[in-house]
């Protein structure tokens, strides 16, 4: 099932596994992102540290894991040409794969939720 979060990120969970991408909400309006930076496959995350950075032309924007668990997998397309994201869908605007180890979904949101909130 896919949540989102009010960072604007959507993250759809699979048993023990959570993809974690970026809204095209965010995208639309931060459109000229330059550079995208996260840790390596094999790190541990928590909820609410950092999980990654994007840097566009103004300023440089900190997302804060949504999950707890063990980074399996980066989108190193994205990592290598961030200006993808601008041309991609919002399926494709995966950041990275995580081995989850807990999710609070009181900090998540529906996508009926998702979209009253912005």
């Amino acid at each position: 099932m896919r949540y989102y979060s009010k960072e604007q990120l959507w993250i759809e969970i699979e048993e023990n596994f959570a993809t974690i991408g970026i809204c095209r909400y965010f995208i639309i309006r931060n459109a000229c992102i330059t550079y995208i930076q996260i840790d390596e496959p094999g790190n541990e995350i928590k909820i609410g540290n950092s999980l990654f950075t994007l840097e566009n032309d103004k300023s440089a924007i900190d997302f804060t894991a949504p999950v707890t668990g063990v980074i399996i997998e980066r989108n190193n397309a994205l990592i290598n040409t961030p200006s993808l994201l601008s041309s991609l869908t919002e399926d494709e605007c995966w950041i990275c794969r995580i081995k989850v180890k807990h999710v609070d979904y009181s900090f998540l949101m529906t996508l009926e939720e998702y979209n009253t909130f912005n």
